[in-house]
């Protein structure tokens, strides 16, 4: 078949009885055809090609025809044919019948099937059925079926099924990150990754896998959205060097470098990384310093609302890290003034304080589903930080400066008895 891929090449380009080179490949093809034990469908490749070679073009699209009665998902056949009676031959409405025909075998999982919609959308759209060629190209164009599985993994974090979500990453996103060696699959994988670890997943080793397939896409600096994403991997599975690296060369892009990518690399990209990097290294502040200065900016390096979202929820999970922080400190403290005075032995003391973090973390992913739900309604507004009543119990949230909006966070005191009380440990 390899050798039936190859003609098929050289035949379309039209040099067919002028290339002494193409005539000695058919003849190879038809001897091993001959040599070996093929399957009749393989047979009726070869016969195609040569057809096609001799300049029988109706005849070779009739056997591709007849190829796909049999097989309807063969996707060689199908290219084929509908090339041949669409272009070669100016058939279309052939053309839009042989696409519409062999719709019934596929399914929106089948490998194939949005290629096939694209050739059904240009057949209809060359007989005169502009509106329906239009639906169902626009269709077609939407079935990226590794993109497609991280949305539906996105609906079941949404529904709170987080073991389905990391099932779809272990058996649709990483496999396909694997198979094509290309970065959209990486960045479907490194967000779901960091929407999962958000709500208390644990991603083991998920993080070098990813890893190990970005050594090839670091370093181009051509697409900040694919830039950040590659600082998450380079954070949570190589380790800050790695880190560091990745962010030093993307300054010295932004620096040095002229176009739209280093301009956004420069106003965005710069501190979204440097963000990120800081939220790996615990330094919540500075992370929240970071993200406010380029919130209203975020957009710009690409990507669908459902993707730049990520860093909304990023943002404000990093100002839930540091009310845990707060809350764990006055925990802390609390139960060891208490320990002092009541002489409790250290070993008591320790599962207490264990026994308070599991209570405390449990909460604190409760609050973090709910920002993930109400981020659905308020990702795009300015103001989403207020709407977060629960770290406004324990904020002063001000506008430091009217002009760029930034905000300034000024830590209240927590209570520890009314947390206690509320965790009904009284």
């Amino acid at each position: 078949m390899g050798h039936v891929f190859v003609n098929i090449m050289k035949g379309d380009t039209g040099s067919t009885f002028d290339a002494n080179e193409y005539r000695e490949t058919i003849q190879e093809m038809l001897r091993l055809a001959e040599k070996q034990n093929i399957t009749d469908r393989e047979k009726k490749h070869v016969t195609a090609v040569k057809l096609l070679a001799d300049g029988e073009r109706l005849k070779a699209m009739d056997v591709w025809e007849d190829i796909l009665l049999d097989h309807p998902t063969d996707q060689f056949a199908i290219r084929n044919a509908v090339f041949t009676a669409g272009v070669a031959l100016c058939n279309p409405e052939r053309y839009r019948d042989m696409t519409t025909r062999a719709l019934y075998a596929y399914k929106p999982s089948t490998p194939g099937y949005s290629n096939l919609l694209s050739m059904q959308a240009f057949g209809f759209e060359e007989t005169k059925f502009y509106d329906k060629g239009e639906k169902i190209a626009k269709l077609s164009c939407e079935m990226l079926a590794c993109h497609n599985h991280w949305h539906t993994a996105l609906f079941k974090i949404d529904q709170g099924k987080f073991n389905e979500a990391m099932e779809i990453f272990d058996n649709e996103i990483l496999p396909r990150a694997k198979a094509s060696g290309t970065m959209f699959p990486l960045t479907d994988g490194a967000s779901l990754l960091y929407r999962l670890e958000y709500e208390g997943m644990k991603t083991n080793d998920r993080w070098k896998e990813l890893l190990e397939l970005s050594h090839k896409h670091t370093g181009h600096y051509n697409w900040i959205f694919q830039d950040a994403h590659l600082m998450m991997i380079a954070c949570r599975g190589g380790g800050p060097e790695m880190a560091d690296k990745l962010l030093n060369g993307l300054k010295e892009f932004a620096e040095n470098c002229t176009g739209d990518s280093a301009v956004v690399a420069k106003n965005v990209g710069v501190s979204l990384c440097e963000a990120i990097k800081a939220y790996q290294d615990g330094e919540y502040d500075k992370t929240t310093e970071l993200l406010q200065s380029i919130r209203y900016d975020i957009y710009a390096i690409g990507g669908s609302d459902a993707q730049v979202c990520l860093y909304v929820v990023f943002r404000e999970q990093n100002l839930i890290e540091i009310k845990f922080k707060i809350i764990m400190d006055s925990c802390e403290e609390y139960a060891r003034r208490w320990a002092k005075k009541e002489d409790v032995q250290l070993d008591t003391l320790s599962e207490w304080i264990k026994s308070i973090r599991g209570l405390l973390l449990s909460r604190i992913n409760r609050l973090k589903s709910t920002v993930n739900t109400r981020f659905k309604s308020i990702s795009k507004d300015p103001d989403v930080i207020t709407e977060l009543t629960y770290l406004q119990e324990h904020y002063v949230i001000t506008p430091a400066d009217k002009a760029s909006n930034n905000y300034t966070f000024t830590c209240k005191k927590y209570n520890f008895d009314s947390l206690v009380k509320e965790l009904g440990l009284n």
